[in-house]
Order: C-alpha cells, then structure tokens, then sequence
C-alpha cells in the first residue's frame, strides 16, 4: 500500500486518518451487535446443543471424514426450488435421514430458519472436526474442547 502523498496538506491527512478510524469503529461496533444480538447465531448454537443431545458427538462427527458435514450442511441451505422436491442429490448419508423443515415452497418464514440454523450447526460440527484433526483447541464452547 503506498504511502501518504507529500504534496497532501497535513490537514487533509489527518481528516483521512479520522475517517479511517471512523470506519474501523462502525465495522467493530457492527460486529459486535452481530456476535450479541444474532438470533442466526443463538439458532445454530440451539441446533448445535440439539444435534449433541441426539447423540451427533464430536465422536461420531469425527467418523464423517470426507466432508459429508460441509456435505449435509450445503444441503439444508439449498432453498426448496434446488431440491426437485425430494432428497438432494448432494446428500451424504441415507435418504431416511433427511429431514427438511421446509416441505413446500409455501412454508413459512420460521421453517427455513429452521433449515438454515441446521446448515449453520453442521458447517459448526465441521469446522469443529478440522480443529480436532488439526490438534486445534475448539474456542466456540458449543461442543468442542475448548
């Protein structure tokens, strides 16, 4: 990134530099209404408590090793008009464990959160499972170990 123009009058470096910091200061405060208040987030950490409650443990991720969390996950987030109306082709595991919440283009609003925040919980489990493959501590407190 180049430097500052020498022919820049002081004064307009330093309304540069103030607007900078200004941007930086929105970007954090946005990030940080997103990461308190994100109902997406509390949703997929719902989803995520549920999936280890139903017995979906890191143990049983770890035996999904070539992508079929990424897999179901890309699937849930597909919208009803990808589907053709039945199981994606994309689906990993056997037809009898897909579950969509959204069964029609006419379900509501609160069914393809729903999909949505289980797409979000098995991209969690996912990324959860590379730590552990990685030797790295988890840091989400939503199942992993750290």
């Amino acid at each position: 990134m180049p430097g500052p123009n020498p022919t820049t009058p002081p004064e307009v470096l330093e309304q540069q530099s103030r607007e900078r910091q200004l941007r930086q200061a929105e970007s954090l405060i946005r990030v940080r209404r997103f990461l308190s208040g994100n109902t997406l987030l509390q949703a997929v950490a719902r989803e995520r408590a549920e999936q280890l409650r139903r017995g979906h443990t890191v143990e049983h991720d770890d035996r999904h090793h070539v992508g079929q969390l990424a897999q179901a996950a890309a699937c849930y987030a597909l919208p009803m008009w990808a589907r053709d109306g039945g199981v994606p082709y994309l689906w990993p595991w056997r037809a009898s464990e897909w579950k969509p919440s959204v069964t029609s283009a006419w379900s509501g609003l609160a069914e393809r959160r729903h999909e949505l925040a289980k797409a979000g919980a098995l991209l969690l489990a996912e990324w959860e499972r590379l730590d552990r493959l990685a030797g790295l501590e988890s840091t989400d407190g939503l199942g992993g170990r750290g």
